[in-house]
């Protein structure tokens, strides 16, 4: 792909038209956005219009509830509770109020004794709250928002009390108010198709919603839109997604009682986002439309002229730098000298044949000096990998003639270099790089090659040996080299180094499979400890080939979804109870059959697979028990422990996943249990501390696998938000046969209590092992003596026979 510079002229200028096409076009978006901003701002005010005046309309209807039952107090037939005459009355005053659900009158046992709409039954007031507040105020009183036992629809209660001639307390007048009918002024509004009205009380529960009140009614807000709404205060203005998925622009209000109510009415009235802005947005793109159209044809007429300008001379500048890259330096371009910027540069042309000779002695020079830096490290002066690889092949033909002498090639690698790299700087570290290069260079013999191969490995080609016996002698003396004292800059610094090495006699044709297998046996020496080395043997390369198949057929397992998870029960010691199930992977290999963790999981953690592989077997075991639960409700008191690698606990990116695999597959977060061992967790404390809270943050449950066999401290134990503590099956098996053993589990489960954690022990395969756990109050077990890892539909099938709660 050509780059930016490699275009031409012409098509710069066309650019530079088009470029010029950007600040209209930035005005024109600009403008277009104002014209929303206004048009956001008219809707708003319209909504916030309709909003005060349904709180106006409601302060109005309790001032009406107030006359109107003040005044039917004072009317005889309500006052001696004459049922029938009650019952006539209301309905006649009801048909001249149609926006009260109903009118009551209720005796003093709470029940409805007459009521201006037909409803056959019994209705009982004593529970809500405005027949309680007359009783005990005896004055007139609003009650709570509500869902009205005889009209079925939200309403708003108010009550006055009836007095009989005697002064005394006869009974209770009703009046409820259906909030439906707010909507006479929403439909009076004529707003656009698409707008909402809603009321819902304090606790985000919908009591009406305008159109389609049936439907929305008695929902709870969707989280986001209610968060929103509340965050603004008593009233405000904003822009959020409705339950229906519409995006509107709101208007709200609370709406209380008096100022000091707890209680209140939240009010919104929305109108869609894409009508409001939709005029606004059509004259948006109909300006940048005209103005694009307008900058093409600009354009267009740029591409013309300078053709016919710049272009033709232009071509012949270019046959004249053609010419001379020839090597024709009488070449020119027969242009003025005079002519503009395009006569500069003829010039420019003109003079480079003068140049020429001088820049092919400076090419020649470059040369020489790129020859050097190909061939040797820059840092240490040392040959590079190039030349080491080059004379290594060289020695393999000269060997191949004789067979009198002998020689060896050395991998070396310098032990905890990152570590000094890390603490003291990376200049430092180069200067220490140079310091070894010279102990290693004064120790080998002169007609012997070292090389840096990058970082801190070198690697070593010992030539004309007596015997194989030679170059182990020359690597001791040299690793005792390396390990004496570096000062640099007035700082000592102490080093070791590992060797892999090949002798020769071997069979090895290519510099490269050689280089290849000291890698191996450096790599091997690196896998047992340091400051040592080993000699290849073809036992090493097959091992290491048996790696790569392995680490391949796993990478193909995971594609071909080879690998299976199977549980295992956890079981509460108290109750006998199923409690929860251990998530435990399994290789179903094509050839070999069901494969454990054992045979694959070091290797999955070294390559980087486990990461994959965790994955799964998370994913796997969230959308099973959710599946479970879905199917049978006994499922529903049922946990999931999931086992994080210590590659898997230092992802960033960790809670992300746990919180999206949460999300699609519908489990509960506190129904996951997620179990980190202890040596995982105290490679980076507060590090682990971190991520363990935002793991909790989620809701998840956090339990410490194998417990006791690392080296955790109490001090960080009790900061880490944890709720299970593992005892690990290693001090399970010995239960009963060791009573330091005894002891020890004792104090896991004392301590786990003391800080408020519950206990599971593994690995229980003996009843006596159940017993003493059980004795010494360790809650949950898990082993062979009460089931082994379950197939997926085992595992169902044992959840099938709980017992249900």
């Amino acid at each position: 792909m050509k780059s930016f510079f490699s275009w031409s002229i012409r098509t710069h200028l066309l650019l530079l038209v088009l470029a010029a096409t950007i600040p209209a076009l930035a005005l024109v978006w600009w403008s277009g956005q104002e014209l929303q901003q206004a048009a956001v701002e008219k809707t708003q005010e319209a909504t916030k219009r309709l909003v005060q005046g349904m709180a106006d309309d409601l302060d109005q209807v309790e001032e009406n509830a107030r006359v109107l039952l003040t005044t039917l107090s004072n009317v005889p037939t309500i006052k001696h509770m004459d049922q029938k005459g009650s019952t006539l009355l209301l309905t006649k005053l009801h048909k001249l109020h149609p926006r009260y659900a109903n009118l009551s009158l209720i005796d003093l046992n709470a029940h409805v004794h007459a009521l201006s709409v037909p409803f056959s039954g019994v209705v009982d007031v004593s529970k809500r709250k405005y027949f309680k507040d007359v009783l005990r105020t005896r004055e007139f009183s609003v009650g709570e928002y509500a869902i009205s036992y005889t009209a079925k629809r939200p309403v708003l209660h108010f009550a006055q009390p009836v007095f009989g001639d005697n002064g005394a307390l006869t009974g209770v007048l009703g009046a409820t108010f259906d909030l439906s009918s707010l909507s006479q002024a929403f439909d009076a509004a004529g707003l656009p198709a698409g707008s909402a009205m809603a009321l819902s009380d304090s606790r985000g529960v919908r009591l009406f919603r305008y159109p389609d009140p049936t439907r929305w009614m008695g929902q709870q807000e969707s989280i986001g839109l209610w968060e929103s709404l509340t965050s603004l205060g008593e009233e405000g203005l904003t822009v959020a997604e409705g339950s229906d998925g519409v995006r509107r622009l709101y208007a709200m209000k609370r709406l209380r009682r008096h100022k000091d109510d707890p209680s209140f009415l939240l009010a919104r009235v929305g109108i869609p986002e894409d009508k409001a802005l939709g005029e606004a947005r059509s004259i948006q793109l109909r300006n940048i439309t005209l103005t694009c159209a307008v900058g093409l044809l600009t354009a267009a007429l740029a591409w013309v002229l300078g053709h016919f300008i710049i272009m033709r001379r232009m071509h012949l500048l270019m046959n004249t730098a053609k010419r001379l890259g020839q090597g024709d330096l009488s070449a020119r371009s027969g242009l003025g000298h005079q002519e503009g910027e395009l006569g500069m540069l003829a010039e420019a042309f003109d003079n480079m044949a003068l140049a020429m000779d001088v820049r092919e002695a400076e090419r020649v020079e470059f040369e020489q000096k790129l020859r050097h830096q190909a061939l040797y490290d820059h840092l240490t002066g040392l040959a590079n990998r190039s030349l080491a690889v080059d004379r290594i092949q060289q020695a393999l033909e000269r060997f191949k003639r004789r067979d009198d002498i002998f020689y060896a090639v050395v991998a070396m690698d310098l032990d905890r270099f990152k570590v000094i790299n890390d603490s003291l700087g990376h200049a430092f570290g180069d200067k220490v790089l140079e310091a070894v290069a010279r102990r290693i260079v004064n120790t080998l013999r002169g007609l012997d090659t070292v090389a840096r191969f990058g970082g801190n490995e070198f690697i070593l080609l010992l030539e004309e040996l007596a015997t194989p016996g030679e170059a182990i002698r020359i690597i001791k003396r040299l690793r005792q080299a390396i390990m004496e004292p570096i000062e640099i800059e007035g700082r000592e610094v102490q080093t070791s180094a590992s060797f892999g090495i090949v002798l020769s006699p071997n069979t090895f044709e290519r510099a490269e499979d050689l280089l290849q297998s000291t890698a191996i046996a450096l790599h091997v020496v690196k896998a047992s400890g340091r400051g040592r080395f080993k000699v290849f043997t073809p036992r090493m390369l097959e091992h290491a080939q048996e790696r790569m198949t392995l680490e391949q057929e796993m990478r193909q397992a995971l594609e071909r979804h080879e690998f299976v998870v199977h549980y295992q029960p956890i079981w509460d010691l108290a109750s006998t109870d199923m409690v929860g199930f251990e998530a435990l992977v399994r290789w179903q290999h094509p050839e070999r059959g069901l494969v454990g963790p054992g045979s694959f999981i070091t290797l999955a953690e070294e390559t980087g697979i486990i990461l994959d592989l965790g994955r799964h077997v998370l994913e796997r075991a969230c959308q099973d028990l959710a599946t479970w639960r879905a199917n049978d409700p006994s499922a529903r008191r049922l946990t999931m422990a999931v086992n994080l690698s210590n590659k898997q606990f230092m992802q960033f990116s960790l809670v992300e996943q746990v919180a999206g695999i949460l999300e699609s597959t519908g489990l509960p977060a506190d129904r996951l249990k997620l179990e980190i061992t202890e040596s995982n967790i105290m490679v980076n404390a507060e590090s682990a501390l971190v991520m363990l809270h935002r793991l909790k943050d989620l809701g998840v449950q956090i339990s410490i696998d194998d417990f006791g066999t690392g080296y955790s401290s109490l001090s960080y134990l009790q900061r880490f938000p944890v709720d299970t503590l593992k005892v690990d099956r290693s001090f399970v098996s010995r239960l009963g046969l060791d009573p330091e053993n005894h002891e020890i589990v004792r104090a896991i489960v004392a301590l786990a209590h003391s800080l408020g954690l519950n206990v599971v022990a593994e690995g229980v395969e003996e009843n006596g092992q159940a017993v003493m756990l059980h004795k010494l109050g360790c809650e949950c077990v898990q082993g062979f003596f009460f089931s082994r890892p379950l197939e997926h539909a085992h595992a169902e099938e044992a959840i099938g026979r709980m017992p249900e709660r």
